[in-house]
């Protein structure tokens, strides 16, 4: 019981370590996660994916933080169906996306965030899929490029003062059409876990 009793207090302790950012202070935090996306018309399945890469954080002191990053993305929709007349496709569009956000750090050890800002992304691959499974490239009807904003929460898990662990949920809201031929926007979202370390 004394050896249950130690490990708890250990553990308590460990998981409340405080890490405080002074002005300068940069961080590094790769991740990894799951996404789902859809285009915002009517109803539409969404296309689930991987978000992989990394945000950075320029502290300009212990609550706020500049952050941007870099990400590979996959977007699109699954399926679009409209109430009387049927589009029916399957697309998946891949970015390399850059966030640039305001970041609230908050709570007494400031373990929490908040950001919101813009985000820009860059077509790397399109491809659909037709009502009879046939996959057709769309890289020369889709836009090379999208812009929209992105908001974000967290949590940090500190091990030490120098790396701890971060879970956050992300989303982006597309402003521009992903298609040249039809107005489809994106909308994205990102359920992440990966480190977080202080350079």
């Amino acid at each position: 019981m004394k050896k249950v009793f130690t490990f708890i207090t250990l553990l308590s302790g460990f998981l409340c370590f405080s890490q405080p950012r002074e002005k300068g202070t940069i961080e590094l935090s790769p991740v990894i996660g799951y996404s789902q996306s859809v285009v915002y018309i009517l109803t539409s399945e969404p296309v689930g994916g991987i978000n992989i890469g990394s945000n950075v954080d320029y502290y300009f002191n212990e609550n706020w933080s500049l952050r941007s990053g870099l990400f590979y993305q996959t977007m699109g929709s699954k399926e679009v169906k409209f109430l009387i007349f049927s589009d029916e496709y399957s697309e998946k569009l891949k970015y390399l996306s850059i966030p640039l956000a305001i970041n609230w750090h908050f709570g007494s050890n400031k373990n929490w965030n908040l950001n919101y800002g813009v985000s820009g992304g860059f077509l790397l691959d399109a491809k659909a899929k037709s009502e009879d499974g046939i996959t057709i490239d769309t890289k020369d009807i889709s836009n090379s490029f999208q812009f929209g904003i992105n908001a974000g929460f967290g949590y940090k898990l500190a091990l030490t003062k120098n790396i701890g662990l971060v879970f956050d949920i992300s989303q982006f809201i597309g402003f521009t059409d992903t298609n040249k031929e039809k107005s489809r926007k994106n909308f994205y979202t990102s359920f992440n876990f990966g480190g977080v370390f202080k350079l």
